[in-house]
């Protein structure tokens, strides 16, 4: 339930985020800001960001753009992984994506394949 003296623009919205580097990681923390529960999809090597190095201003901006987040590591090449992932999308509103073209329907993750799982989903 959600209180409604405490809500924000997004209070109640569930955001997949697997973004990466700095547009998709920027749009999606600007989601978490705005009270979205935004669940960050990283590959098991983890973000690219994340593994620049502790003092380098990318892991300054890994932490940055990750605020607010929750994080899991899902492999998305394996079919535990997708079904896991095919799990969390039917329980989401957005999925936010920015691969290279065509990786998602690569994948099997194709915009009306995740529809078919999930209609409501943007």
């Amino acid at each position: 339930m959600v209180d409604a003296l405490n809500a924000t623009a997004l209070t109640g919205i569930r955001v997949l985020d697997l973004g990466q580097i700095y547009n998709g990681l920027y749009a999606t923390m600007m989601m978490a800001m705005a009270g979205a529960d935004v669940i960050k999809v990283e590959p098991l090597r983890g973000e690219t960001l994340r593994g620049r190095g502790p003092a380098s201003p990318s892991a300054f901006a890994f932490n940055f753009l990750n605020q607010n987040k929750r994080s899991i590591t899902v492999n998305l090449k394996d079919s535990r992984g997708l079904a896991l992932f095919k799990r969390l999308v039917s329980e989401a509103d957005v999925v936010l994506e920015n691969f290279a073209p065509d990786t998602m329907i690569d994948l099997g993750l194709s915009y009306d394949q995740l529809r078919e799982i999930n209609p409501k989903l943007i």
